[in-house]
């Protein structure tokens, strides 16, 4: 699956410089079909990621983008590839604001809860307060990202393109970074989990339960702890979980 992720992302990317550099050049249908690579290439990202019950959602990405595509492509190539960037990043965004949101619900488990009790041995009860507050800052970002995009599109088109494309995936990796940055300083003792992890359990379902299934066993030595993991002293100088701040 990482193997998906990492050859996907490079065609995707490729192709999307490919594109803009044949449109520069002039040659319109070599710009729209390296667009159509693109599409496909996301498309196969966005279906590798999401959990089984997900899947079909993988080849209704591509027909949106495709369509979106082909509808702009009908006035210049340009409007095509400006089509299919404003296509992309709705989708992307708008299918991101869904399924974090939706976990918000009362009696369902916050996605960001879920794979931690899963995946982080040091997961503890006092985390469960600021998991959950990142699962709805996610959310935020997502709604803000694409009320951000229709408003520069209805006051400022000329703007809007540059805002689809690199600045939205910049406010993403600023937002990961800045969360884990905030998560050691809160909780020091929670390891970090690869980003490959993080997708294999999702895409097996973790956390997008109701409350109380898919629950982790909490980490050797917390309250509550009924799991065999075999338990662990903590290390020298710590006497418990760090406290919330």
């Amino acid at each position: 699956m990482a193997g998906v992720w990492r050859n996907g992302g490079a065609l995707a990317a490729a192709s999307a410089l490919g594109s803009h550099a044949a449109l520069a050049r002039g040659w319109g249908a070599a710009a729209l079909l390296l667009a159509a690579v693109q599409a496909l290439a996301v498309a196969w990202v966005l279906g590798s990621a999401v959990p089984r019950w997900l899947r079909g959602l993988g080849p209704g990405a591509a027909l949106l983008m495709l369509g979106a595509l082909g509808l702009g492509a009908r006035h210049s190539p340009a409007a095509g590839l400006l089509a299919l960037a404003g296509a992309s990043h709705a989708l992307i965004y708008a299918g991101l604001l869904a399924l974090f949101a939706s976990t918000l619900r009362r009696g369902r488990v916050p996605l960001v809860t879920g794979l931690a009790r899963r995946l982080n041995p040091a997961f503890h009860g006092a985390m469960e307060g600021y998991t959950r507050g990142v699962t709805a800052a996610w959310s935020a970002l997502f709604a803000g990202q694409l009320a951000a995009s229709g408003l520069l599109l209805m006051t400022a088109p000329a703007w809007w393109p540059g805002f689809v494309g690199l600045p939205s995936l910049l406010l993403v990796v600023a937002m990961a970074v800045a969360e884990r940055v905030v998560r050691g300083l809160r909780f020091p003792v929670m390891a970090h989990v690869p980003v490959s992890t993080i997708i294999r359990a999702w895409r097996a379902g973790a956390g997008l339960g109701t409350a109380g299934a898919g629950a982790a066993q909490p980490a050797a030595g917390h309250p509550g702890h009924s799991g065999s993991a075999t338990p662990r002293p903590p290390p020298a100088g710590d006497s418990g979980p760090a406290p919330a701040a």
